[in-house]
């Protein structure tokens, strides 16, 4: 499944990413969009500082709802 992501990344335009901060337990999320950027991150506030430093990195823009 991430390498499916991994390839829908590549081919877009604009990338957005919708998820709650449970997701960021893992590196799943991350992995797959790994030498692509994120155009836009929706995530919940819960997400810990440590996390949204190393996501921003990865993110060009990161809301948080």
């Amino acid at each position: 499944e991430a390498a499916v992501k991994a390839r829908a990344a590549e081919q877009s335009y604009i990338t957005y990413v919708l998820a709650d901060s449970s997701k960021f337990e893992t590196s799943e999320v991350v992995s797959y969009s790994r030498g692509s950027k994120v155009d836009l991150l929706i995530t919940d506030r819960r997400l810990p500082e440590e996390k949204r430093r190393g996501l921003r990195e990865h993110c060009s823009e990161i809301r948080f709802l």
